[in-house]
Parts: structure tokens; C-alpha cells; sequence
């Protein structure tokens, strides 16, 4: 797993297609990671002489519910930052109920009995008849045209009433109100296939006031104006996917033909339409009761605090919380494909082509390896792709490549991705494509050259180092690693790892991987295009898609 950036970062760098990188910005990457950090970095709080150090600095604190936090002082600025991760995502919802992980995230900032309403006892009287006029009105619509307009209108107006008595007990937003006014920034949550994670930055001082709250959100969530959050919801559906070619083709088409077994394949990662248009307060409810619970949660703070002060303080706010059940993950296995997968998308747009291949999750000892292979492909202007297929041959406009899919994070085996748009007029996907493949041969056929390995080896030392200075990122690199890894301490041995590879692993991995059989192909290609063969019209652009921004 590339555990440095945020998966989400990860994604808006594909869609930027690592093209904007100019030979003058880039860094002279034989220097040592340490002789380039800025000389502030390189004493106190180090992230370079720091990283070892953090296996006696990092406190870890268990609740008897199972509730787990990572807690590490810096006391650089008067901020914390706080990362919340749950071990669930959209890969444990079930056939029907797509979409439910991502709806529940979304609900975790309506607030609780207390927070978020004038009065709540009033405010929960409307929910029961809130929810049997959405049932009804779900049974005739389901009927489709031989459904009765009139009795739908009926059931409109009855719902419309109910759910306006219930809003007038509605204080909108007051989670991120409070955070908001007591200087708290970053604000944010993000539903990914494999876990939920939910963070926030704010000053020291109000340490307390975020416990209270997130306490109160863990164990007394109301799913107040839950179905005008499922059309936001049904909304994002369609602006994200089913609007944007380029969203359908990577986060929908090219995953759910890659996986036909595992449950990274059941869908987008925001679900299906028809599924969330009937999701219900008691399966929300059902799912919050099953993976919402303290064993499934680790929490990271890291900033400028006392240990021994906050840990009494975290175990009267958290210690109430329900244990609830360990998720015990998912057991189906991928079988091995029979033979090269292809899908096709016609779209009005520039031609698009992506990529994906099959291989092992975030704990395998090849994982460091796909993250090398990832940069010595587009990794700025001197990486392969853009060196000899936007340069060389002149025939990709963009390229770019991703050692997982965007909100993948490996906890599963995964897949690894080439994203092109081939130059147009005058090239096409098909030239693309083979042109990639001449590059993965080589990969495969010869050696990298140990200077050209070397370099690679430094800029991803050197990014990972760099990132250690930020508070945000420490915390979430902890709990992302305790959550999928699970254990912290695996990020100490990360630089290590990655000064270990050597051109003979990087050939063996990619003999391993970059073959027909293990790989799914799919084309975007102009409605009026022949085999994919013909240029489109104009990119309306890889725009960046604001997943979960709240």
C-alpha cells in the first residue's frame, strides 16, 4: 500500500495525470531524504530522525470495549488532529443493500438526542410515520407503470407534511457548526471500499469539546432527515457516475468487471441507484448496530497534548460505547480470471483507455514494489509512459498509473491500473494501448537501470519522510495502518522495505503481473467510433469529482 497520501489524493493525482511536472521543478533525487529536508525538519521534531522514534512515543490506549487509540505528542503548534477509523466499508454491504456504507456517513453529521434538534422527543414522534409513508410509497413505485399516480401523489403530500413537522425541531449542521466555531478546520469523512474514516484538525484546548461530541455521534446517532439524505445521496449518484464517462468507466465498469467473485466488484462505491432509493431507517439502524461498534473503531490524536491527562479523559467519554462484534471481514477469494476481460463505453467525449491488473493486498511483501512501479511509469516527465508515449512517440496526451483503484486500499487483494487518453485526431486507443504494452515488456524483459531505480527509491523515501512533518497525516497514517496492517509499527519498517527492492524484484512482479490473463481492458470511444479505432471530440477534462466533500 502507498500508505503517504490520502487514497482520495490519490485519486485527484490520476485524474491530474502526474503530467504537470516540469524538469525544472524537479528534485535532485540522489541526495539522501534527509539532506533535502528544509533544516527545520531536520532537528527537534524530525520526521526524518523521528520515524524510528515513534515506536516508544506512540501511546496505545485499549478500552475494555475494544476501542483502540494511537496517541502521539508533538508539541510543534497548540493543535491536534484526529483521525477516526472504522473497519468497514463499502465491500461488507450486501446484494440489495448497495450504498448503505457511504449513507451512513453521510447521517454521522446529522447528530445525536442532544446535538442537531430543539427537542428531540417531538422531533422522533414523526420518524415512525415518516418511514411507513416511505414504505408505501416504495411498494407503488415498484410497480412502474401500472403504478396509481394518484394514490403516489396521495402519499407525496402526506410525506411532505410529516417530514416539514418533523424539521421544525431541525438545528441544520450544528455538529460541524460547533466544531466550526471553536476553530476546528479539515472537517471531513470519506466512505471507501475497505474502511470509513472521519477526521478533523482543531486547537488544543478543545480537545475536550470533541470528545464529547464524537462520543455522543459513536453512541447516540439519530438518523434525523435520513431519506432527504438519501436523495443527496441518489443526487451524488448521478453527477459522479452516471453523468461523468470517465467516473463510470473507473470507478463502476472497469472494477466490477475486474472482480466477479470478491465484493470489491458489487459496485461503484457509492451503490447502485435502485438499491439506495430503497434503503430504510432499520437497515441503517441494523448496519450501524453491526459495524459501528468500539472493536471496530481506532482512533489516532496526535498533536500537542499530555498523555496521562487525556487517557482518563478518554475513558469517561468512550468506555460506554458497545463493544459490538470484530467485522470478521471477507472471505471470498477472487478466483484467478481465464482469460483477458474487455468493456467497451460509448461516450461523447476524447477516447479513454484504462488498464487494470490483478495483484496481492497491502500485506504482501511485494506491496512496496507496486508503488515503484507506479512512479517508474508516471512519475513526472522522466518516467517511461510520459518519456516515450507523451514525448517519444507523441501519441498519449495524458498517462498516468495507480498502484490501487481510487478507494481502494488493498486490505483485499487489488488491482493495478494504467489510465491513458491517446492523442487526438490521429491516434487512437487501440495504438495506445499497444504502445503500454511495449512498455510493460521491457519492464518485464530487462533490468531497470539501478541509477534510474535508485531515483525512484529516494523521491518515494522522500515524500514519505516529508509527509511525517504533518500532524493530519501521521494520524491518519497510524490508524490506516493499525486498521488495514493491523498494527501501527509496520509503518517503521516502510523505508526499509523500500530500500530493499531491487531491479530483479521489480522484473519479477512485473512478470508476475503484466500478463493478458490477469487483466481487464476498457475502451471510452465516441458513439460514432468503429473498434474504438476513431478520435472523439474534445475532453470535457479529468475533472476532480469532490467524492464526500461535505
Amino acid at each position: 500500500m502507498k500508505i503517504f497520501p490520502k487514497v482520495f489524493q490519490a485519486f485527484c493525482l490520476m485524474l491530474a495525470m502526474l503530467c504537470s511536472i516540469s524538469a525544472g521543478q524537479q528534485q535532485d533525487l540522489t541526495a539522501s531524504p534527509s539532506d533535502r529536508l528544509k533544516p527545520e525538519l531536520r532537528t527537534g521534531d524530525s520526521a526524518a530522525q523521528g520515524i524510528e522514534g515513534l515506536r516508544d512515543r506512540v501511546k496505545e490506549h485499549v478500552l475494555p470495549n475494544g476501542m483502540r487509540f494511537l496517541l502521539l505528542e508533538r508539541h510543534t503548534s497548540p493543535t491536534v488532529a484526529v483521525h477516526v477509523y472504522f473497519d468497514v466499508g463499502s465491500v461488507d454491504e450486501q446484494v440489495g443493500r448497495t450504498g448503505i456504507a457511504h449513507l451512513y456517513e453521510h447521517m454521522a453529521f446529522k447528530g445525536t438526542r442532544e446535538v442537531g434538534t430543539t427537542n428531540y422527543e417531538e422531533e422522533s414522534k414523526h420518524f415512525g410515520a415518516i418511514d411507513r409513508i416511505q414504505a408505501e410509497l416504495a411498494r407503488e413505485r415498484d410497480k412502474a407503470a401500472a403504478a396509481d399516480k394518484t394514490a403516489i401523489e396521495k402519499l407525496e403530500a402526506e410525506l411532505k407534511k410529516e417530514t416539514a413537522e418533523a424539521e421544525k425541531f431541525v438545528v441544520p449542521n450544528e455538529v460541524g457548526r460547533i466544531f466550526e466555531e471553536n476553530g476546528a478546520a479539515r472537517i471531513n469523512a470519506q466512505t471507501e471500499r475497505d474502511q470509513t474514516h472521519y477526521y478533523l484538525s482543531l486547537p488544543s484546548n478543545k480537545i475536550e469539546l470533541w470528545m464529547a461530541i464524537e462520543s455522543d455521534r459513536i453512541q447516540n446517532p439519530v438518523l434525523r432527515e435520513l431519506y432527504t439524505e438519501r436523495d443527496v445521496v441518489m443526487e451524488e449518484l448521478r453527477r459522479t457516475i452516471d453523468t461523468n464517462p470517465i467516473n463510470k468507466l473507473l470507478l463502476e465498469g472497469v472494477i466490477t468487471t475486474a472482480f466477479h467473485a470478491h465484493p470489491y466488484g458489487l459496485h461503484s462505491g457509492i451503490g447502485w441507484p435502485s438499491d439506495v432509493a430503497h434503503i430504510t431507517r432499520a437497515d441503517v439502524e441494523q448496519f450501524f448496530k453491526k459495524y459501528y461498534g468500539a472493536a471496530n473503531c481506532t482512533i489516532a490524536i496526535v498533536g500537542d497534548f499530555e498523555t496521562a491527562k487525556i487517557i482518563p479523559m478518554l475513558d469517561r467519554y468512550f468506555s460506554s460505547a458497545p463493544s459490538g462484534e470484530k467485522n470478521p471481514g471477507v472471505v471470498t477469494i477472487e478466483p484467478p480470471q481465464d482469460g483477458e476481460r474487455r468493456i467497451q463505453l460509448e461516450s461523447p467525449i476524447q477516447p479513454v483507455l484504462a488498464m487494470a491488473y490483478h495483484r496481492p493486498n497491502t500485506m504482501s511483501d511485494d506491496d512496496v514494489i507496486y508503488d515503484i512501479i507506479e512512479h517508474l511509469l508516471t512519475a513526472g516527465r522522466t518516467s517511461r509512459l510520459y518519456k516515450n508515449l507523451v514525448e517519444g512517440k507523441a501519441i498519449a496526451a495524458e498517462v498516468a498509473a495507480l498502484s490501487n483503484p481510487p478507494l481502494v486500499t488493498a486490505k483485499y487483494p487489488s488491482l493495478f491500473e494504467i489510465i491513458g487518453v491517446p492523442v487526438t485526431p490521429g491516434h487512437t486507443v487501440a495504438e495506445l494501448e499497444q504502445g503500454i504494452d511495449q512498455e510493460l515488456e521491457k519492464l518485464k524483459s530487462q533490468p531497470v537501470d539501478k541509477q534510474e531505480l535508485q531515483r525512484i527509491i529516494n523521491q518515494d523515501d522522500y515524500t514519505f519522510v516529508r509527509s511525517l512533518a504533518s500532524n493530519e497525516t501521521l494520524a491518519e497514517l497510524l490508524v490506516f495502518t493499525q486498521g488495514l496492517e493491523g498494527d501501527w509499527k509496520r509503518l517503521l519498517v516502510y523505508r526499509k522495505k523500500l530500500a530493499a527492492v531491487t531491479p530483479a524484484d521489480v522484473m519479477r512482479v512485473c512478470r508476475q503481473t503484466f500478463t493478458k490473463t490477469n487483466r481487464t481492458v476498457a475502451y471510452i470511444v465516441p458513439k460514432e467510433a468503429q473498434k474504438g479505432a476513431a478520435s472523439g471530440n474534445p475532453s470535457p477534462g479529468l475533472d476532480k469529482t469532490g467524492l464526500d466533500k461535505k
